[in-house]
């Protein structure tokens, strides 16, 4: 369910449902290519009574949409109705670290610099951001489809899937 921001009026938030919304994110690599856009994550979940279990995840969006990786205190600073009470109560920001926020100056920005369509009037429900709190940075992007969250399987390394999509466009020139 949206919540109203308490900064800002016109600002909405609302709970990302992801396979790592509970979880410690660290940001590992990006690879963008001509196709998409890929974030790789190192996820800790924590369960009391038990060991952490660490996994592995990609994102990926398409390229050509807008994203922006802040480092962890300028993130704080940039987006105010994260924390101290000004969105999301301090509890509840500990439990969850992924959102989709409404009407955020970045997101009215990135719609209106390019990615709406001219010919129709669009509705304020589909001007968010998506946003992901890690550990040492925040990941915010504006995307136009879905965007894919891939479990990756245990003991798989993030150098080979690189390689292996990098090999896709072809053996390097000598």
């Amino acid at each position: 369910m949206k919540k109203q921001d308490k900064t800002n009026e016109d600002i909405y938030y609302d709970y990302w449902e992801t396979p790592v919304k509970d979880s410690r994110i660290y940001l590992l690599t990006t690879l963008q290519d001509s196709r998409h856009v890929r974030f790789f994550f190192a996820v800790r979940f924590m369960k009391e009574g038990s060991e952490d279990k660490i996994e592995k995840y990609e994102l990926t969006i398409p390229t050509g949409d807008s994203y922006k990786i802040t480092e962890e205190n300028q993130g704080w600073k940039t987006n105010e109705h994260f924390f101290e009470g000004k969105g999301p109560e301090r509890v509840e920001h500990q439990k969850c670290r992924t959102y989709k926020v409404w009407n955020t100056p970045y997101a009215k920005d990135t719609y209106c610099s390019g990615l709406a369509l001219a010919e129709h009037e669009v509705s304020p429900d589909h001007i968010f951001e998506y946003v992901i709190i890690g550990q040492d940075e925040w990941i915010e992007f504006f995307t136009r489809s879905d965007p894919k969250w891939t479990h990756l399987e245990k003991g798989t390394k993030i150098a080979d899937l690189i390689a292996g999509y990098l090999k896709e466009w072809g053996p390097d020139e000598e």
